[in-house]
């Protein structure tokens, strides 16, 4: 993967989440709701979700990574909308991680997530046609 700026304008590079990666849950005015991880990076993810959630500037949000036999879980992540669009058919959320609301721990699982999922990708093969 090149993060090259003059291919990819993106600070950090947002990696495309494989089947490995789980549904995210948002929490949010003490309601919860299931989302479609679409792409993640250690700082904030993008998801999909078929249910209208209420308009808000920040929520938690919950995740797992499963790799073989190691599963990095992580809970409750406090995080800015820092994108929302609202369609018929589902609304997708851009999220920044409050990176400073976060304990050093877990943030070490964000990273590790983003390692695992990094070097499982396939840039050849981004959304999984050659594998059917």
């Amino acid at each position: 993967m090149t993060t090259d700026s003059s291919t990819n304008k993106r600070k950090l590079v947002r990696l495309l989440c494989n089947a490995s990666f789980g549904d995210s849950v948002l929490t949010c005015s003490e309601q919860s709701f299931v989302a479609k991880s679409i792409n993640y990076n250690h700082q904030g993810i993008c998801v999909f979700t078929f249910q209208r959630i209420p308009e808000v500037d920040t929520l938690e949000i919950g995740f797992s990574y499963q790799q073989g036999n190691e599963e990095v879980v992580v809970d409750k992540i406090p995080c800015q909308v820092v994108y929302a669009l609202f369609t018929e058919t589902g609304d997708q959320f851009g999220l920044r991680f409050l990176w400073d609301d976060i304990d050093p721990a877990v943030q070490e699982r964000l990273r590790r997530i983003e390692a695992l999922l990094e070097k499982n990708s396939d840039d050849q093969d981004r959304y999984g046609l050659n594998h059917q």
